[in-house]
């Protein structure tokens, strides 16, 4: 993904048509992608390198281009995060999704989810202030065993991911992932 994209102002986001997501991987990579596609309520993404991030409200449900790829991550139950929450979520919300990997450990696996609010955030992105909750999300993959913890700040304004930090893989680095111009 694109090696020490540069820093953008306020101005040259808003002076864009389209969609602008930041993303940080670790502390070298930065790239800033734009969004290719609406697909409902999800997003695909696309870095001037071509990997490819699928959103849906800011969780990580499909990649392209990475060392390993998310195929697809899928519940069977109702996503919280997926404008259910109306700008919150009130408690702790327990779901399964099955998650699916190209690359190194191939393959579909089970896994349990729990989303619960742990605080509230004001937080700034550029020169703009949000009111956020933010949410914490514990994943666990037992065949692999694997555990992840990663988090949502959602705008209590209109129940946006405004920034996300998460983990996809048991293998890759935890993604920053900032709205820097959303949907006019």
């Amino acid at each position: 993904m694109g090696q020490g994209a540069k820093p953008m102002r306020q101005e040259e986001i808003e002076a864009r048509s389209y969609e602008v997501l930041r993303v940080d991987m670790g502390r070298t990579v930065k790239a800033v992608m734009e969004v290719a596609e609406f697909q409902g309520r999800g997003r695909v993404w696309i870095a001037s390198d071509r990997s490819i991030l699928v959103t849906r409200n800011g969780r990580i449900v499909r990649t392209a281009g990475f060392k390993t790829d998310l195929r697809d991550a899928i519940s069977r139950d109702l996503e919280p995060l997926d404008g259910a929450s109306k700008g919150k979520l009130a408690k702790a919300v327990r779901l399964t999704r099955q998650m699916e990997w190209a690359g190194k450990e191939p393959g579909s696996y089970s896994a349990r989810v729990i989303l619960k609010p742990v605080t509230s955030e004001t937080i700034k992105i550029l020169d703009q202030t949000f009111q956020t909750q933010v949410i914490e999300e514990s994943i666990e993959v037992k065949a692999l065993n694997w555990a992840v913890t990663n988090h949502y700040w959602l705008d209590v304004a209109n129940g946006t991911v405004q920034r996300t930090v998460q983990l996809f893989h048991p293998s890759s680095v935890p993604l920053t992932l900032e709205i820097l111009r959303p949907a006019a």
